[in-house]
């Protein structure tokens, strides 16, 4: 965070790196200006709530995991940095919106709808489903780089069903 005067947002997923940053040390780190986020993907919801209350006001919580967002939004998370928004924004802002507004039943009905997507897109390795899914809705963003390799024709139709079961398609 000394390298740079831009924001840095931190990155807690702990089943990628097989280390959890504990919130003890998170509190630490929020007390560094520059420092304004976390990007949550513990699973975590009872560490998330004690985050959210003992965090300073201007350190936010951020889902990291599109299928939490719905409840860190309602613990006190400000938003999330997402996969299900390359072909759902609007949805998932409207959710957040309507979460952050007290609105839970809204933003219920918004996550249940998008359930089939946030499992969609990941039946294999990501980015390899979104990027599928950006071609079905008009946007090809080009194949996956090596090692990884475009979605087979059966992921396409699971990744096509789930976005039509959300009503994306």
């Amino acid at each position: 965070a000394a390298a740079t005067s831009l924001p840095v947002i931190l990155y807690n997923i702990p089943g990628r790196t097989a280390v959890r940053i504990s919130n003890e040390t998170l509190l630490r780190l929020a007390e560094i200006d520059n420092i304004v986020a976390v990007k949550d993907a513990t699973g975590d919801f009872n560490g998330a709530s004690e985050l959210v209350a003992k965090a300073p006001p201007d350190f936010e919580l951020i889902a990291g995991d599109d299928m939490s967002t719905f409840a860190l939004v309602c613990l006190g998370g400000t938003g999330v940095i997402s996969v299900t928004s390359h072909v759902a924004g609007e949805r998932m802002k409207q959710m957040i919106e309507l979460a952050s507004a007290g609105d839970l039943e809204g933003a219920r009905k918004i996550h249940h709808e998008l359930i089939p997507l946030y499992q969609g897109l990941f039946i294999t390795t990501s980015p390899i489903p979104v990027k599928a899914a950006m071609a079905l809705v008009g946007q090809p963003v080009g194949p996956p780089r090596l090692p990884l390799v475009p979605a087979t024709e059966d992921e396409i139709g699971r990744i096509k069903k789930a976005m039509e079961d959300a009503g994306v398609l």
